[in-house]
């Protein structure tokens, strides 16, 4: 039972809880018998040795540490709602020994920034660019499938020109690696411009050429390796089996079934998107400057993570680009406001709408992330802390909040 609640300020708030000793008692014992299960003690065989001797083997204090944590990921959803406050996370837990020999759980809680929301999903309108239908879609993907296997013909010594197939070299400046693509001409499938620079080139051919990103202009070697004429090959069952599949009907069906969901899915995630912004327009979001400050924790850690994939270094990066930490954090600054300013009028919106979270529900995604993690459904759980479990349940309220939105805003198709 909770025995202390306190509003600290707008943001955060204390609490303490203790357990009862019906409760405390019988996850001691649920602990022993797990411990001994897996723990070897001399003269027994696994499960076998007397729980005193299993204490005896572990120590009280780890006992007391192992117990406190299975209590606390078996009651924290019931202190959260116990507690009546909207907890967006822990942001501090001690547990304390007391006397009597129970814990005592003491908090420290981020509250949910305070948020209005000056309009309602079900009385919005939007309006969204029409989408390609699904035959134009179907059609561009068996063209790409044709493209894929295309016969070849080499051109000798005639100049690049559209309709042509370029097989190029290119080397960035300053870097020693040559990178080898092969390009439709007059698709503009590299970068904006790059088929208007290259075209008349002859095979052999070397050629600066130039692109731009947001605010800066690079520069690549290019060489024509060669280029091709190209014949399509029709469309029948060789060329669905050349592709993986037994006949040209099994291709057509799984393809539109693929392309429909595309399509749909597309759909869902303008219109999602579009209700999303609006709602933000109008909005009203106070967020604690810690909460943003964790943010960009986030984004910079996946960002190092993207530098060294790429065998880079953060400290590197940064002499390259001219930066400092301190410039880094204030770049991030605006994407960690708006993922948080989204993340809340999720959380809100699911409130609002109560969206619950199944029993069912956790646990298919628990079993996803146990077996992404490649670890067993039941070693997983007992890894997961109590924050992590409510962190889980939030992500899947928010999922299943972006399905309804599509069906529960007007939406006209220009």
């Amino acid at each position: 039972m909770i025995t202390k609640k306190e509003l600290l300020d707008s943001h955060q708030a204390y609490l303490e809880y203790q357990v009862s000793e019906e409760v405390w008692d019988k996850a001691w014992n649920e602990i022993l018998v797990e411990e001994n299960n897996i723990t070897k003690i001399a003269g027994f065989r696994a499960g076998k040795a007397p729980l005193n001797m299993v204490l005896n083997h572990l120590g009280e204090e780890k006992v007391f540490d192992l117990t406190s944590e299975k209590v606390l990921r078996n009651n924290y959803k019931k202190i959260v709602e116990e507690a009546e406050m909207k907890i967006l996370r822990t942001s501090v837990l001690n547990v304390e020994k007391q006397p009597n020999g129970l814990p005592l759980y003491k908090f420290t809680f981020d509250l949910l920034p305070e948020i209005t929301l000056k309009s309602k999903l079900d009385k919005m309108k939007i309006d969204i660019k029409k989408l390609p239908d699904v035959e134009d879609e179907l059609k561009e993907t068996v063209l790409s499938m044709q493209d894929s296997l295309a016969k070849l013909t080499k051109i000798g010594g005639t100049p690049l020109s559209r309709g042509q197939v370029g097989l190029f070299s290119t080397q960035n400046v300053g870097d020693d690696k040559n990178r080898r693509i092969r390009l439709n001409m007059g698709k503009e499938e590299y970068f904006p411009g790059f088929d208007d620079q290259v075209e008349g080139m002859k095979p052999g051919e070397e050629k600066e050429v130039y692109f731009s990103s947001g605010d800066k202009e690079f520069q690549i070697t290019v060489k024509l390796e060669g280029n091709y004429s190209k014949e399509l090959p029709l469309i029948d069952d060789e060329f669905a089996q050349r592709l993986g599949y037994t006949d040209l009907n099994t291709l057509s069906s799984t393809l539109r079934e693929k392309v429909s969901l595309q399509v749909s899915k597309q759909r869902k995630e303008l219109i999602t998107n579009q209700a999303l912004n609006l709602l933000l327009k109008k909005a009203e979001i106070l967020l604690p400057q810690g909460l943003i400050e964790d943010e960009k924790d986030d984004i910079l850690s996946v960002f190092v993570e993207d530098l060294e994939k790429r065998g880079l270094t953060l400290e590197a990066y940064l002499e390259t680009e001219k930066k400092s930490m301190e410039v880094l954090r204030k770049e991030a600054e605006a994407t960690a406001k708006r993922r948080l300013e989204f993340r809340m009028i999720l959380d809100k919106l699911a409130s609002d709408y109560e969206v619950s979270v199944s029993e069912e529900d956790l646990n298919t995604e628990l079993e996803k992330l146990s077996k992404e993690e490649k670890i067993p459904l039941t070693k997983f759980k007992s890894k997961l802390k109590p924050e992590e479990f409510n962190r889980i349940n939030n992500y899947i309220k928010r999922e299943k909040l972006l399905d309804m939105i599509p069906e529960l805003v007007k939406v006209k198709e220009a």
